[in-house]
This record gives structure tokens, C-alpha cells and sequence, in this order.
């Protein structure tokens, strides 16, 4: 099917570029900066969720086990 679309040419650019169904690109307006400072945030809000988690489960084990 995507030989068939762009006609033998995978290409990144054009009228059937093929690269965005691999891979994603940051929009235009994206900096290297404000990329770097999105994916930092990202993985803090990760590790943020992670740690409020492990702490209410070690909280809620230590109940059950008294």
C-alpha cells in the first residue's frame, strides 16, 4: 500500500511523503530548546507520577500487613 501511494519513492518531503508514517517531526515553530525543555518535562511528570505511586502503594501495603 505504500509503495502503491508514493509510487515507488519513499520519500520525506512532498505530495507523498511517506516519513511522517515512521517517524515523527516537531512542528515548524518548535525549537531545538523548546524540544529539549518538552521531552525534560515529560519524563519529570513521568517519574513524578511514578514515585506518587509507589509511595501511596508502599502506604496502603503497610496497612494491610499491620
Amino acid at each position: 500500500a505504500i509503495q502503491k501511494y508514493s509510487g515507488g519513492q519513499l520519500t520525506v518531503t512532498g505530495p507523498t511523503a511517506t516519513a511522517g508514517i515512521f517517524c515523527t517531526f516537531p512542528a515548524e515553530y518548535l525549537s531545538l530548546w523548546g524540544g529539549i525543555m518538552d521531552q525534560v518535562r515529560l519524563l519529570l511528570s513521568f517519574m513524578n507520577i511514578s514515585m506518587i505511586i509507589l509511595i501511596i502503594c508502599s502506604n496502603t501495603a503497610a496497612i494491610f500487613y499491620k
